[in-house]
């Protein structure tokens, strides 16, 4: 769905404003305009399910490599994945997110 909103700001954004003379595309523009506004309610009302099914004892277990530049969320929480990571845990804790390793207690 955040593909759909994005190509569609993108498609909005190079139509630049719409003459009165072209009636086509204004009506092409109103069109995806109401379907952009559609979609970033549904975008909402997700997240907002999201949040309120958040429990703050959830973890992402990875046993095998997490690649830099990957972005990890947990609830409220975000982390930003600097360097390669290999069998690790992330969870919820104090209003951040950790990791440790392993990622299974043994």
């Amino acid at each position: 769905l955040g593909m759909k909103i994005a190509g569609i700001r993108t498609a909005l954004e190079q139509m630049g404003e719409a003459g009165e003379t072209d009636a086509d595309k204004t009506r092409h523009r109103e069109s995806l305009s109401e379907s952009l506004t559609s979609m970033e309610a549904q975008q909402r009302k997700m997240w907002n399910a999201v949040d309120a099914s958040f429990n703050p004892s959830s973890c992402l277990i990875v046993p095998g490599d997490v690649l830099p530049g990957v972005d990890i969320s947990i609830g409220p929480a975000h982390y930003r994945v600097d360097e390669p990571m290999h069998d690790v845990r992330f969870f919820f804790r104090d209003n951040e997110l950790c990791h440790a390793s392993p990622a299974l207690d043994r």
